[in-house]
Order: structure tokens, then C-alpha cells, then sequence
């Protein structure tokens, strides 16, 4: 983050949320503290790993990268209440 003030840079990216948890097993609650954590850092642009990577609705719960990335993808359980939780990450 200092290094974009530095040089006049407005947005700071970073992947996050990638774990290596088992998949389908994070809550929006379970992962608030890491965003918060990157948030604090000065990271204000959140890239989330692996969400892309569901081409088609036949293999559900989703494609995943085996142990890598965070199953962040419309197949969640809980992605039909995420409004809230992407309004969060996105301020």
C-alpha cells in the first residue's frame, strides 16, 4: 500500500481469501477476519482465486484447483444471500 501512495497508484490489488482448507467448508463469516486483515494492510482491491473456473451447471457443487483457492463461485450454498457480503468486500 505505501508503495502505490508512493507512486500515486489508487488501487491496491491482492489475491485473498485463497486457502488451502477443504473446499466448500468457508463461510463468509469464517473468512471476514482475512479480508478485514487485507483491508487493514491497504489492500482495497480483493481478488478472489478460482472464482471463473464454473464453465457449466453439471458438475455441482463446482470445478475446483484441488486444495488451492477459495470456492467462492454462484454454486455455494450460501451465494443466493452473498448481496451483503460482496456489498462488504466491494467498499
Amino acid at each position: 500500500a505505501s508503495t502505490a501512495h508512493v507512486y500515486g497508484k489508487p488501487l491496491v490489488a491482492a489475491e485473498s481469501l485463497t486457502s488451502s482448507q477443504p473446499q466448500w467448508t468457508a463461510t463468509p463469516w469464517a473468512l471476514k477476519w482475512v479480508a478485514d486483515k487485507y483491508m487493514a494492510m491497504g489492500v482495497n482491491r480483493l481478488v478472489i482465486h478460482t472464482s471463473p473456473h464454473q464453465p457449466d451447471d453439471g458438475h455441482k457443487p463446482g470445478l475446483t484447483l484441488g486444495p488451492f483457492g477459495q470456492a467462492f463461485t454462484r454454486n455455494e450454498t450460501w451465494s443466493g444471500m452473498a448481496r451483503p457480503w460482496i456489498d462488504y468486500l466491494s467498499r
